[in-house]
């Protein structure tokens, strides 16, 4: 399992191993668990694109994105990253 915590534009070296990972041709069958925190909906990057992924690789790509200031309708998680959310 590979686990990753990131914010904001922290986001793109992580994106870069999510990429080598289940990229076209990769033999690579790890399973990848991703943390990725801002402050709000709209400042989510590479939204499509990992959502996209997690729906292709359900059982190897995990993601929980975390919002500071989450809407009301708001699903993932909110406020800051804590121990409950890396466990």
């Amino acid at each position: 399992v590979i686990g990753m915590i990131c914010g904001g534009t922290g986001v793109t070296p992580m994106w870069q191993v999510i990429c080598a990972v289940f990229g076209e041709g990769s033999k690579d069958k790890s399973t990848v668990k991703l943390i990725f925190a801002n402050v709000k909906e709209d400042d989510i990057l590479l939204r499509e694109e990992i959502e996209a992924l997690q729906r292709r690789f359900p059982d190897r790509f995990k993601v929980l994105f975390v919002l500071n200031e989450p809407p009301e309708n708001w699903t993932g998680g909110g406020g800051f990253v804590f121990k409950e959310n890396i466990q």
